[in-house]
């Protein structure tokens, strides 16, 4: 992993394994191992857009989609610690019209995505852990991986070319052309990203080793998503790093190991 995105992620590394030993010592309850299936809904952003030069355009909606498989513990009635291996979609969707021509840019990250996640039980269930709904607030980070990267551009309805594209009322036109080849759109984009992570949720055992959870969060990449050498200044000769964001929600089901 770049050295970098080790720095940044020491601090909050750190942060995750003192809320585990603070709930460790302040335990004296059984821990509970489980895995986890999740599936989620969600609307993706990218936030401070980097349009290579030209006019910023409108954003539009875009949904996005992940699943997942994880594993958690729960530490008490009040703690638990939980991580998966999840496949996510995400960008942005642009369209606006310039000079009387609709110009539309899609955007499409597919990633492999790692959380860390620290959930607490605010509602204290005590004795009816398993009867009770448990109300849950969850803070942590995601580190992802980019994957693929699909990219479309279209100019009154007929599908160009970046390059293409980017010439339109762009005076950084020959800054792109002198950046290495990017017909390939995953080499615009940094591989790497850690969001922070937000949510609450709601859980419920159905079975007596059988949970259902439903969570809605929210997420926001700290690192700028593209390459240094396409972080090129804006129609007023500003540059802002672009990031990963999203709105969404989770439905996931737990399976608590009996024997463990």
């Amino acid at each position: 992993m770049h050295p970098f995105i080790l720095r940044r992620s020491t601090p909050l590394v750190s942060l995750i394994i003192l809320l585990y030993s603070s709930a460790l010592l302040g335990q004296s309850g059984r821990i509970y191992h489980y895995f986890t299936f999740d599936g989620e809904g969600k609307v993706d952003f990218i936030f401070d857009q980097n349009n290579y030069g030209r006019p910023e355009m409108l954003y539009r909606i875009k949904p996005g989609y992940g699943y997942g498989i994880g594993y958690g513990v729960d530490i008490g009635n009040r703690h638990k610690i939980q991580t998966a291996l999840r496949y996510v979609t995400g960008g942005q969707y642009y369209k606006d019209v310039f000079a009387g021509l609709e110009h539309v840019k899609n955007i499409e990250f597919y990633s492999l995505q790692i959380p860390l996640i620290y959930k607490f039980i605010f509602n204290n269930p005590s004795k009816t852990y398993r009867k009770d709904f448990q109300w849950i607030l969850n803070a942590g980070f995601n580190f992802s991986y980019l994957i693929r990267t699909d990219a479309t551009y279209r100019i009154d309805g007929q599908t160009v070319s970046f390059y293409d594209f980017m010439k339109y009322n762009n005076s950084h036109y020959d800054e792109i052309l002198a950046n290495p080849d990017a017909t390939d759109p995953i080499s615009l984009f940094n591989r790497w990203d850690i969001a922070l992570y937000g949510g609450v949720s709601a859980l419920y055992f159905v079975l007596d080793y059988v949970a259902v959870e439903l969570e809605l969060n929210v997420t926001y990449g700290m690192l700028d998503i593209n390459r240094l050498e396409w972080q090129i200044k804006n129609v007023n000769g500003q540059y802002s790093g672009s990031h990963n964001g999203q709105i969404g929600s989770r439905l996931t089901v737990l399976y608590y190991i009996p024997f463990w």
